[in-house]
């Protein structure tokens, strides 16, 4: 039996491979929807700059 083998067939190292994997994929979701969010208020932003910057009753003055 092998090293690998060995601590693979251990409880202990299944549930710390699972904490630590459970671990990256909250860290890559919370990442993409910090991502989303921020692109949300830039794309939010520009929508209300170009609204605001082409109002009717400014070409009229």
């Amino acid at each position: 039996m092998t090293l690998t083998e060995k601590l693979i067939s251990k409880p202990a190292f299944r549930i710390g491979a699972a904490v630590i994997l459970t671990g990256l994929l909250s860290f890559g979701i919370s990442t993409c929807v910090n991502i989303v969010y921020r692109l949300e208020n830039q794309a939010e932003n520009y929508i209300e700059n170009l609204y605001m910057n082409n109002l009717p009753y400014l070409d009229s003055k």
